[in-house]
């Protein structure tokens, strides 16, 4: 009697220290309730679906110097960013398929390169008209719901990222006021370097045509300040056309 008497005692226990954790598991939202909130506060699928273009102007700030530039995205994956650097304008050019990366001043081009390996690889995962989360939600099956942190003090829920889904990015937050991505975790190759850590804080949000973007994007390497990036003009199916994303064809030849 004693002998299942203790027994039963150690299977309460045990059952009592688990069952916190599992209520903490059974608590979390899953990968579809976060899709759904993510696209009502977005206006729902339809609203989402009405952008088919986006112009971008702000500045960044990296190595103490500020520099402008302007993005043009198209859907699904077309993309252009320009920065002036002095009296030189440096482009990164996706137009679906290949990427370059061309250097002008106010007359000609002056130089031209086709990008490659990693360097196109990171341009087509960037060039992605949707925001990381819903671009991958289509694979699902390796995005798993791993708990909830404290973001810039407010609560976000992690998701990880299986590497079998090549997504380019290891973890996100989303909100769990608005439920867009308020941090990513990616790798990144510099200069042919090893991959390192990279964190993305999105901060500033506001919505316009019913859509939430971020007013900066803050980038961190070792928990160091790397870059920031500040929007300050978003415009919306303002009419970006497909020459937008090309490049000349004498140029390429020169360049090849």
């Amino acid at each position: 009697m004693k002998y299942f008497s203790k027994k039963w005692i150690l299977l309460i226990l045990a059952l009592g220290i688990g069952a916190p954790v599992v209520q903490a598991e059974d608590s979390l939202p899953s990968v579809y309730d976060l899709y759904r909130e993510f696209l009502a506060q977005n206006g729902g699928q339809n609203n989402l679906d009405k952008l088919n273009s986006v112009i971008l102007s702000g500045h960044i700030i990296q190595d103490d110097q500020k520099l402008n530039f302007r993005l043009y995205r198209k859907r699904p994956n077309k993309m252009r960013i320009a920065v002036k650097v002095e009296n030189l304008e440096i482009s990164t050019i996706f137009d679906g398929e290949q990427a370059w990366r061309q250097v002008s001043n106010d007359s000609d081009v002056v130089a031209l390169d086709r990008m490659k390996g990693e360097e196109l690889a990171s341009a087509k995962k960037d060039s992605n008209f949707d925001s990381p989360f819903l671009a991958s939600f289509e694979k699902r099956k390796f995005i798993t719901v791993a708990g909830i942190e404290d973001i810039n003090g407010k609560e976000a829920v992690r998701l990880d990222f299986d590497p079998k889904g090549n997504f380019g990015f290891k973890s996100i937050w989303l909100s769990l006021d608005h439920y867009q991505e308020v941090k990513i975790l990616r790798s990144r190759y510099s200069d042919g370097s090893e991959a390192s850590d990279e964190a993305i804080h999105y901060e500033g949000f506001y919505r316009l045509k019913g859509v939430y973007w971020a007013r900066s994007m803050r980038h961190f390497v070792g928990g160091e300040l790397t870059k920031e990036v500040v929007i300050e003009d978003v415009l919306l199916n303002a009419g970006v056309f497909d020459y937008y994303f090309e490049v000349d064809e004498a140029k390429i030849l020169d360049a090849q």
